[in-house]
């Protein structure tokens, strides 16, 4: 070592050395989250809005400097709407060292990468409402208001119309048997009293008919129908009430509130209500007297619109809000965060304003959903459009 070397400080000696040593890629490369998403099968419409959705938001965010400086970049990977699927595809990210991985494939997919979990993670962050993690586990849910919440406000909006008999028909996976669960439950609450299910149906998300469950439906008196599905499914039910001439309100979950996915259906639709909870960021004009809840779901709808999207996906929203929450997590953790700081950091987090009201995951563990705004719509087909019907918590207007 030189006699000039020798006189630098020690903390300034490193300082040089550490500067002439090559920056590697991975310091400024992007940080990659893999997502496991439905982009074939059932409920590739879901999926594929959710893969577009957070190249969106993530192109967004990398326009403002990324994260600490770095581009984020959401991986996706085709799960093919099966569990089973998505259980080997969160083996194989497991395996590469992810902390994190997120999951767009419905509550079957959910569960099957839940499976693969160890007890020190990674974390699981699945955009369903319908898992129900306990407090303190390494998997999270859906920012979205959850199952519950919607099935209420659906319940109280039919029964504010004067609708005391619903039936029910649901599909056979985990949405399905979730929805039978906690529609029973809610017609339990003391404001149902007087309320009755009328039957509880069932269909494989493979059926081509439904025309069996439509007949007892029908024979069993219910004015109104509530689907507890998503997808093809769905549609199935819908044309089975239309070839039944089955003119009933029906309702289903939020998984349905597609654009695309109802313009589709429309040659399948029955002559009556079709009904879905939507969220604040499908309510503005609702929302104008809540400045920062108006503006995010404002920047969204602006990022939306530059896209040519100019009716954004449920799923484009779900994904837009799970990932600011990823990038907010990772920004407060650091790039190459532990699976266990990311959980401590998501699991305290609380205030950040999202596209369905300000998360706080103290008040709702694993999920940080607010249940303020949810609002019933109805399916146009004139204008191929969605309208808000109701007030916040389901009182018809």
């Amino acid at each position: 070592m030189t006699n000039r070397l020798r006189s630098l400080p020690l903390l300034l000696l490193v300082a040089l050395v550490a500067s002439s040593l090559p920056v590697r890629a991975a310091d400024t490369g992007p940080i990659e989250v893999p997502v496991l998403a439905a982009l074939s099968g059932p409920l590739a419409f879901y999926g594929s809005a959710v893969g577009k959705g957070l190249e969106m938001m993530s192109a967004s965010v990398n326009k403002q400097g990324g994260v600490n400086g770095r581009p984020i970049k959401f991986v996706i990977l085709d799960q093919q709407s099966n569990p089973q699927v998505a259980a080997q595809l969160m083996s194989q990210q497991i395996a590469k060292g992810a902390q994190i991985v997120m999951d767009a494939g419905g509550g079957s997919s959910c569960l099957g990468a839940q499976s693969q979990l160890q007890a020190n993670g990674p974390v699981l962050y699945c955009m369903t409402p319908v898992v129900h993690p306990p407090a303190g586990s390494y998997t999270f849910v859906a920012t979205t208001p959850g199952f519950y919440d919607q099935y209420a406000v659906i319940v109280r909006y039919f029964r504010l119309r004067g609708f005391a008999k619903i039936g029910l028909i649901s599909s056979t996976d985990a949405t399905g048997q979730e929805t039978e669960r906690l529609i029973d439950q809610i017609a339990q609450l003391p404001e149902n009293k007087g309320l009755t299910i009328t039957t509880h149906e069932r269909l494989a998300l493979s059926d081509l008919s439904a025309t069996a469950q439509i007949e007892r439906i029908k024979a069993s008196g219910a004015q109104a129908i509530i689907a507890g599905t998503t997808g093809t499914a769905y549609q199935t039910i819908l044309r089975g009430m239309r070839d039944a001439g089955l003119e009933l309100p029906v309702a289903a979950s939020a998984g349905n509130l597609s654009y695309r996915q109802m313009e589709a259906f429309n040659p399948s639709l029955p002559k009556s209500d079709v009904l879905v909870p939507g969220f604040s960021v499908y309510a503005r004009e609702q929302i104008a007297g809540v400045p920062a809840l108006r503006k995010v779901v404002d920047q969204f709808w602006d990022v939306m619109k530059a896209n040519d999207i100019p009716k954004p996906e449920v799923g484009y929203a779900t994904a837009w809000d799970q990932g600011l929450v990823v990038v907010d997590a990772l920004r407060r953790t650091g790039a190459n965060a532990t699976a266990t700081q990311i959980h401590d950091y998501m699991e305290n987090l609380r205030g950040l304003t999202g596209l369905f009201g300000t998360l706080d995951f103290k008040a709702a563990p694993q999920s940080g959903a607010s249940k303020q705004w949810i609002f019933m719509m109805r399916w146009d087909p004139t204008t191929n459009n969605f309208v808000v019907v109701s007030n916040t918590g389901g009182s018809p207007k």
